[in-house]
């Protein structure tokens, strides 16, 4: 009976991890949506120092 207990406990952990995983993925994506979006708008206009200053980190943060 405790076994069947610390099996389920198990599973259900292992699948809160996997959609806890899913939204990491997720949100990283949307991350990575939103700043190809504004390379493609920054491409049409000239941005100021700031702003070119605070996408340079942006994309710094994003290796891919």
């Amino acid at each position: 009976r405790q076994m069947c207990i610390r099996d389920s406990l198990g599973i259900v952990s292992a699948v809160r991890l996997a959609i806890h995983r899913r939204r990491i993925e997720q949100a990283s994506q949307r991350r990575n949506d939103l700043i190809e979006q504004i390379l493609r708008q920054a491409e049409t206009r000239n941005l100021s120092d700031r702003e070119r200053q605070l996408l340079e980190q942006l994309h710094g943060d994003n290796p891919t």
